[in-house]
């Protein structure tokens, strides 16, 4: 649009909003993933450390996983 001699100031913001939309909808779908998948990983440290009797706050590797 920028190199078309035939460019309207209305057309080009509209068609940044449009853009700036989509990039906001992605973002909150990668959000929205690495939110389940933090909560999944919780859930997994609970159910290995709860029943042992481990302490997972001590546990050097339960940082990496």
């Amino acid at each position: 649009m920028l190199q078309s001699e035939n460019v309207m100031g209305d057309r080009l913001l509209a068609a940044l909003e449009h853009m700036e939309q989509g990039s906001d909808g992605v973002f909150d779908s990668l959000d929205r993933f690495l939110r389940k998948k933090a909560i999944k990983q919780l859930a997994s440290r609970a159910g290995r450390y709860c029943g042992g009797g481990g302490n997972w706050m001590n546990d050097p590797d339960a940082v990496n996983d």
